[in-house]
């Protein structure tokens, strides 16, 4: 008997989306017991409406559909409320704005159905940019260690019942994914060959604001958690790996080089001025 999947998928203000998503879902192919929670939390577009529209296509695939209208708003209230009417031992947590391989669920599901705690992923894929910059960004960053060598679980990642046991609720932080992947030694972690094709930002100013926000994402979960620290892995590339790629892809590498010393000297040092006086006013 195959164990029971509940894929989780928190969701604000989606509708331009979601219906990309569900369409991926309803295109895998694994069977039995499949739930899928939408946790939409404080829409103030169609998403619910959408997803409620599939209710049918969900039925006639045998998988459980839940939608929760939230009024409350916020990714972490979502995550827990989505993850408390969850049923599957096998628990996946993934981005409304995501498409997938019709192959990922029924690869995580073989590779997280054992007694010992597994955290899993799938193969991450930048989705295609319309910007010339996120384009060449894009093409050096997937070549970087945490990227090429790691399970980065960005967007998309999934427990079983033994890893699920590691941490009560989410706790309030927009790193979700960075927090529980921390909870998992790197010999815990396991990417599976099919694809999730994850969007990034598009242009140079939005990349470099949301390359800020998740570089401060990131220290904000090692401040909190240092213990959890000792799992994270050596990605740091060194001297003679960044030499290849930039000999591989010269102007991609000059593009990433150009955003991310942006993004260390530029929009940070505003994000933390703003940040500090928003804690100033309350």
């Amino acid at each position: 008997m195959s164990v029971g999947v509940s894929i989780i998928i928190p969701a604000c203000n989606e509708e331009a989306h979601i219906a990309g998503c569900i369409d991926s879902l309803l295109e895998q192919d694994i069977s039995g017991d499949v739930q899928v929670v939408f946790a939409a939390n404080a829409c103030r577009d169609a998403t619910v409406e959408i997803i409620s529209s599939y209710a049918e296509q969900f039925e006639a695939k045998g998988w459980t559909l839940t939608v929760l209208n939230l009024e409350q708003g916020g990714k972490t209230n979502a995550m827990n409320e989505g993850d408390a009417v969850a049923t599957g031992e096998i628990r996946c947590y993934m981005d409304a704005d995501l498409t997938l391989d019709p192959a990922l669920f029924s690869q995580v599901r073989e590779i997280l159905s054992v007694p010992e705690a597994r955290y899993a992923s799938g193969t991450m894929v930048v989705s295609e940019a319309e910007s010339f910059v996120t384009r060449k960004f894009a093409k050096t960053w997937s070549e970087l260690p945490f990227m090429k060598d790691s399970v980065p679980g960005a967007g998309l990642f999934c427990v079983n019942a033994a890893g699920r046991a590691r941490w009560k609720t989410f706790p309030d932080t927009f790193s979700d994914d960075i927090y529980v992947r921390l909870l998992f030694a790197p010999a815990e972690r396991f990417a599976v060959p099919a694809r999730f094709y994850w969007p990034m930002a598009e242009g140079f100013y939005d990349l470099s604001r949301v390359r800020a926000r998740q570089n401060a994402h990131v220290a904000d979960i090692h401040a909190r958690y240092p213990e959890l620290l000792g799992n994270e892995d050596a990605t740091r590339p060194t001297i003679g790996r960044l030499v290849n790629i930039f000999f591989k892809m010269p102007v991609s590498f000059l593009t990433y080089c150009c955003v991310s010393t942006y993004v260390k000297f530029g929009v940070s040092k505003d994000l933390k001025f703003r940040t500090q006086a928003r804690r100033q006013n309350g």
